[in-house]
């Protein structure tokens, strides 16, 4: 398959709860054919609730799952992560304040519909943080970066729900950072931009098999600008030997007002197609071929392109991509719900 563009059609979302959904620095995971919306901000860093939000991607629906005792606190730039049956939940900042929680991870069964904390069972726990990136396997949790109390970080924790241990893997050959973009894909973790005191463009690859990170360069001058708080999302390739993602949207200017206010954010979409081989083709470094890709509404809809926007969330589903909220240039937090398609 030839990737030629995008078909962007946004989803209903019921009368009853226009609004509920509006937020930025949200979490979402997504399990079978729901997804599943935690925490975020409509007002600049206060968390809007501890509602868990069921969107059915197949009729449309949604179920609102209210907090119980067992519910996490509600936060901002927290992480979900879908293994299973069940989604997982880690760091974040709560109240105006902002400081970050503790480092809690948490889990939700979908099937029972319960919280509970993930007790550790052996090894150094991550930092508190939020603004963080997270992905998972079949049986890992992968936790990068993000911000502490003070400062960022880019150090690479793991959890494994077989052993129920933390581990630290290798820092990875960036600087610390927050709102970076990371996806796990064919035993391999990509990562991608954030922020570092400035917006960052570059991509480092971490191969499982060997323990070992190398830098994605640019093939060419045509690449995506730097960027952060944006997403980065796995896609099928044509050719067996290579790997395909795609790089959404995100902060291209931050706000001069700090986190009270919108920056300039990018509503472009690439591909990123690398070889599956890590070993290092130049110095250590593979290379990265970019291809900026056409964003077309659904039956020439304009209303069906999303804004260009940060502090959002997407992610894969049945060879499609779910997007969800975030906040635009003018500030507004965003309730909408993408279903973007591969042309």
């Amino acid at each position: 398959m030839t990737l030629r563009r995008i078909i962007s059609q946004r989803l209903p979302v019921p009368a009853q709860l226009h609004g509920a959904l509006a937020r930025s620095s949200h979490s979402l995971a997504i399990v079978g054919n729901k997804a599943y919306v935690f925490g975020g901000e409509f007002h600049p860093r206060i968390p809007v609730d501890a509602n868990l939000y069921v969107y059915d991607l197949e009729d449309k629906s949604v179920k609102v799952i209210s907090p119980n005792e067992s519910t996490p606190s509600p936060r901002v730039g927290a992480t979900l992560s879908a293994i299973g049956s069940k989604i997982y939940l880690f760091g974040g900042r709560g109240g105006k304040d902002m400081t970050p929680l503790q480092s809690m991870l948490y889990s939700f069964d979908t099937e029972s519909t319960t919280w509970k904390v993930v007790e550790a069972k052996s090894g150094e726990l991550p930092t508190p943080r939020s603004f963080h990136a997270m992905t998972a396997s079949d049986s890992d949790i992968y936790v990068f970066g993000g911000c502490p109390t003070k400062g960022r970080l880019n150090d690479m924790h793991k959890f494994s729900l077989t052993t129920g241990a933390w581990s630290t893997l290798p820092t990875p050959p960036i600087t610390p950072r927050g709102g970076a973009a990371m996806t796990y894909y064919g035993n391999r973790l990509y990562l991608h931009g954030g922020f570092t005191g400035q917006e960052e463009s570059d991509m480092v690859v971490y191969d499982n098999s060997n323990g070992e990170w190398a830098h994605a360069l640019p093939s060419s001058t045509d690449a995506p600008g730097a960027r952060s708080v944006h997403a980065i999302v796995p896609i099928a390739s044509e050719a067996a030997d290579l790997d395909r993602l795609l790089i959404l949207f995100g902060e291209g200017n931050p706000s001069k007002v700090g986190h009270e206010g919108a920056g300039e954010f990018w509503g472009d979409i690439w591909t990123a197609t690398l070889s599956k081989s890590l070993k290092g083709e130049h110095g250590g470094s593979l290379f990265v071929n970019y291809e900026k890709i056409t964003l077309a509404a659904s039956q020439d809809d304009q209303d069906n392109l999303p804004c260009p926007r940060g502090w959002f969330q997407a992610l894969p589903w049945n060879g499609k991509i779910i997007l969800s909220g975030g906040l635009a240039a003018n500030n507004e937090r965003l309730d909408d719900v993408y279903l973007l398609s591969l042309d």
